[in-house]
């Protein structure tokens, strides 16, 4: 074999392997909603955390495209935007995303916050440590893909991922 044989196949060897790393990348797993996911799991457990610190209640306010951490207030009687924290603040999902909320196995309706009513959180943390048991469910209507976390009482959550064609 001559020197140009070799570098012809080397380079052929190259680009199939190419190829296939591409295939696998398309192919495989939903990045972007395993991040978020990972990121709402991140955002319950600093919620449930700093519940416990300041002895105060929190929670998730889901809706459709978006979800945002509040806070109870005493003084002011009622629930008001955690703020003051990257974790806390509203957080809109990329586009194509969407969330799905079961509390106590039924499905909770999400639809956009009015501006003329106070918004509630639907998820609970409580200043004792325990949360809603919750089933929070991040789809993508386009490829069918979904990714489940599954909040328990004490705090832990369950990843469960779902891809239907």
């Amino acid at each position: 074999m001559t020197l140009i044989e070799i570098l012809v196949v080397v380079v052929i060897i190259g680009i199939l392997v190419m190829a296939v790393t591409v295939a696998v990348g398309a192919l495989g797993g939903d990045r972007e909603i395993e991040d978020e996911a990972r990121r709402i799991a991140d955002v319950v457990a600093v919620t449930l955390e700093q519940a416990e610190l300041e002895g105060r209640d929190y929670g998730l306010r889901v809706e459709p495209s978006r979800y945002e951490v509040m806070v109870f207030d005493g003084r002011r009687q009622g629930w008001f935007p955690a703020g003051g924290d990257r974790w806390f603040a509203t957080h809109d999902l990329p586009p194509g995303l969407a969330l799905e909320l079961e509390i106590e196995g039924r499905r909770v309706l999400l639809k956009p916050v009015e501006t003329t009513e106070q918004p509630l959180p639907q998820v609970l943390v409580a200043a004792s440590g325990e949360v809603v048991p919750y089933r929070l469910s991040l789809l993508r209507s386009a490829s069918g893909a979904r990714v489940t976390l599954a909040g328990a009482v004490d705090g832990t959550i369950e990843f469960s991922r779902d891809e239907t064609p």
